[in-house]
């Protein structure tokens, strides 16, 4: 670092009285400047945490999970406030439990609502459908044809028909 300071000061950069001042302010920066592993340990950690906060909050209505214990001596019971809740927060889901000494614990969540059910959509059974579909048709020819030709087709084999 000497070097540097009479460097400048021979170039005329810097005065002979203030080159020890300026070499501080030099070495500061340079120093600002310097990432050494620990810092770029310490910047990963921090662009990983930012990362994670991210995804948590995919949208604004996650900013209102939580969960707290609620007091129900300052006036408010838990029903009325769980209520209000509700009524002040449509898709808010509110859950409350007890802890082991008795204080009330509020869980509040949004869980998406989606248009379609995909748990019914990946169950369906599609003979079971069929079969439906098959007894509804037989249900709507009863009700159009006339008794007689009922006891007739039901006499018909299979081949006939």
């Amino acid at each position: 670092m000497e070097k540097h300071r009479r460097t400048q000061v021979l170039n005329g950069v810097w005065k002979e009285e203030e080159s020890y001042d300026h070499l501080q302010v030099y070495l500061e920066e340079a120093m600002d400047e310097y990432t050494g592993p620990h810092t770029e340990r310490i910047r990963t950690r921090q662009e990983i945490d930012l990362y994670e906060t991210y995804t948590q909050l995919d949208n604004p209505e996650r900013l209102m999970e939580k969960e707290y214990h609620f007091d129900e001596g300052l006036g408010e019971s838990l029903a009325d406030h769980t209520s209000e809740l509700k009524k002040n927060f449509p898709g808010m889901k509110v859950e409350t439990r007890r802890d082991r000494d008795g204080f009330a614990i509020v869980k509040t969540s949004f869980a998406p609502e989606y248009k379609y059910n995909l748990d019914e959509i990946l169950n369906f059974d599609s003979d079971k459908s069929e079969q439906h579909n098959m007894q509804t048709i037989e249900e709507i020819l009863n009700s159009f044809i006339p008794e007689g030709a009922q006891q007739r087709l039901e006499e018909m084999s299979s081949e006939e028909f």
